[in-house]
């Protein structure tokens, strides 16, 4: 290590995020390096532990402090030398993990397999770290021809490793499926296809080559590969018939080529075939619980249990389609089975804290809220045990839990808590309160516009604030830089949303007059014409805009859009819209444009269907109202009504199009 880089990175320790420092090794690597177990030990099966001298300690520290800073200035390659070099004085788990990761993004693989293999050392049985190691030598083989032979060679001989120690296929399965979706590159096609050769595993080196070919499918958009990937799969079904993976992914091979008909006339096949195949029954019953035919798909499960009767799997199924037919006490018994049996535990605790909050059994309620440690549904655990706590006339039990909670979790998850008790204080008519909280933790720190919202819904309800464009600006000086073009923009909203559109063009203003050349806010600019029927200016700054970034798919959403809704130049429209959803194939705005685009252009079948898409992706009142129009120009009249009723429903104060009142639908 070199002595002098030490001394100069010492200076700038202070700089170093030490929240980060913390997460990824904590004070805990401290109080290992003070306390570390004597050599009578053993140590994560590495080595022996040792007591380090004191040297070694502040050499360990040193090295810690010089990677996190290298990170922060995005030298990867230091950070990753100087975490190899604190791998080599203290073996972590958590350096090696320091070392893949960054090892990846610089695109270094060497470095993933030299952290792959520290970690497997510390932890042999850890798949993680075998994943990372086939990784490594995958990218080896990509960007090092002479060393592919060998570089496959290893790869394989480490995947029959970490098969042979799992016993479910399934899950084997859908690891190195995951492996496709992170890196799919010649290698890893080269590693499945001598995966087929080697025959040990027939059904899943056949499943997991289909599922590479399904995958370049959906990143390249070529139908050619679907081709390939159906060849596979159906060689795997051949082995084995009975195969949910395999089964599974025939089915969405199926479904990707619009053959919805076909995979459950597939799935019907193999049951008449055998009643029995679990793969067949499993998907069948997932298929029709997706077109939300519950009652079915409660009778296939039934199926399902009787040739598996354990199977979690078929048990959380059950209980979802309990659940969306309101059977609460049922859900709520098979949710308490699946915790019993550890089964997607943080999910099954929410359900069970939801169903029994619904059936008024608030102290299992509230039991099953707190057991959520973390994953999707904690923050929603916590908002639904705070809310519990208030309507049992708990209110401090509930703040007091979340001024724990905010110091005691990861920075993300502190700044959720921050916002909901924010939110506890607003309804519970304390709003000063709330805003004086939330103002304490609008900083630097800050990750995301959270906070910030709901500081806004405060202020503005309290009906005090006038000048909007000084609270944009005074916030926007407390605040990360990467968070103050989206703070000006999503202020700009909230605002526009409220009817304040003076003042939401006036912020937007305040943030240009700080960053006139923010492409960002110049866009966002463009689009409040809409709002003042300036339309032809519009189109105007718009064209200009596209001059800058011609290639930019929400410029080309916003030009199309523009000129399909005033009724000119369609086929160029057509073919922006086309070119934005290339990017974004499954944007609700964009397939709103390409439905009104095609209601313009006469086409009010495929107009329907790109409206009714995007509304089943996001519901919002624009397009619920264009929907509208669609179906009152094809005479279906009382489709229509029942569209705009929902509409009225969810959004009462939806300003209604002229165009669609002009209907006569009211």
């Amino acid at each position: 290590m070199e002595s002098s880089l030490l001394t100069n990175l010492q200076i700038d320790r202070l700089k170093i995020n030490l929240k980060r420092l913390s997460f990824a090794v904590g004070m805990s690597l401290l109080a290992s390096c003070a306390s570390l177990p004597s050599n009578n030990s053993s140590s994560s099966g590495y080595a022996k532990s040792r007591e380090l001298s004191a040297q070694t300690k502040g050499d360990l520290y040193e090295a810690i402090m010089a990677a996190e800073f290298a990170t922060v200035q995005g030298d990867f390659e230091t950070a990753i030398n100087y975490y190899l070099f604190a791998l080599n004085l203290h073996p972590d788990v958590e350096f090696a993990k320091e070392v893949i990761k960054l090892a990846q993004q610089n695109q270094d693989p060497l470095a993933v397999i030299e952290g792959s293999k520290a970690w497997l050392k510390l932890e042999p049985q850890q798949d993680a770290a075998a994943e990372a190691y086939v990784l490594g030598k995958l990218m080896l083989f990509d960007l090092t021809p002479d060393e592919r032979e060998a570089s496959i060679n290893d790869a394989m001989n480490m995947l029959l490793k970490w098969i042979e120690r799992q016993p479910d296929s399934t899950v084997v399965y859908h690891q190195l499926a995951g492996l496709n979706r992170i890196y799919l590159q010649n290698s890893t096609l080269n590693l499945w296809q001598e995966f087929v050769r080697q025959g040990k595993y027939p059904t899943l080196a056949w499943s997991v080559l289909s599922h590479s070919y399904y995958q370049a499918a959906i990143n390249t958009k070529e139908s050619s590969f679907l081709d390939k990937a159906n060849q596979a799969i159906d060689a795997a079904l051949r082995e084995n018939s009975e195969s949910p993976p395999s089964v599974e992914l025939k089915v969405s091979i199926l479904k990707a080529q619009n053959k919805e008909q076909e995979a459950l006339n597939f799935l019907q096949s193999l049951l008449i075939s055998n009643p029995k195949n679990v793969g067949a029954l499993g998907q069948l019953a997932q298929e029709l619980y997706r077109q939300k035919r519950y009652n079915s798909s409660l009778e296939i499960v039934d199926r399902w249990l009787k040739v598996e009767a354990n199977n979690n799997e078929a048990l959380y199924l059950k209980a979802a389609n309990h659940y969306a037919l309101t059977q609460f006490q049922a859900s709520l018994d098979l949710f308490t089975q699946l915790i019993q049996n550890n089964y997607k535990l943080n999910t099954s605790l929410y359900y069970c804290g939801d169903t029994a909050e619904r059936l008024k059994q608030f102290d299992l309620a509230q039991r099953c809220f707190e057991q959520v440690k973390d994953g999707d549904f904690w923050l929603s655990s916590q908002t639904r045990l705070s809310y519990l706590l208030i309507n049992q006339k708990q209110e401090e039990l509930a703040l007091n839990r979340l001024d724990e909670l905010t110091v005691s979790v990861f920075p993300e998850q502190a700044q959720s808590i921050v916002e909901l008790k924010g939110d506890l204080l607003f309804r519970l008519n304390r709003p000063l309160e709330a805003l004086e909280w939330l103002n304490r933790h609008i900083n630097t720190e800050l990750r995301a516009l959270g906070i910030l919202n709901k500081h806004f819904e405060v202020l503005f309800s309290l009906g005090t604030q006038s000048d909007w464009n000084d609270y944009a600006v005074k916030i926007a000086e407390k605040i990360p830089e990467h968070l103050k073009t989206p703070w000006f923009q999503q202020l700009s909203q909230n605002l526009q949303a409220r009817n304040k559109l003076e003042q939401a063009i006036g912020v937007l203003d305040s943030g240009l007059s700080i960053s006139p050349d923010d492409f960002d806010l110049k866009f966002s600019r463009v689009l409040m014409y809409q709002f003042t029927a300036q339309n032809d200016l519009m189109l105007e700054k718009l064209e200009l805009l596209h001059k800058e970034k011609p290639d930019n798919p929400n410029i080309h959403n916003a030009l199309g859009y523009t000129l399909a809704d005033m009724n000119i130049e369609l086929e160029r429209a057509q073919k922006l819209i086309e070119s934005a959803l290339k990017h974004y194939p499954n944007s609700p705005a964009i397939l709103d444009s390409m439905g009104w685009l095609q209601f313009r252009l006469g086409q009010f079948e495929a107009s329907e269907k790109w409206l009714s898409r995007s509304l089943s992706i996001e519901y919002n009142p624009e397009v619920a109202a264009h929907l509208v129009e669609v179906l009152a120009a094809t005479n279906q009249t009382e489709k229509a009504h029942q569209v705009l009723t929902d509409l009225k429903k969810r959004f009462p104060d939806f300003e209604i199009p002229a165009s669609v009142i002009g209907l006569g639908l009211q």
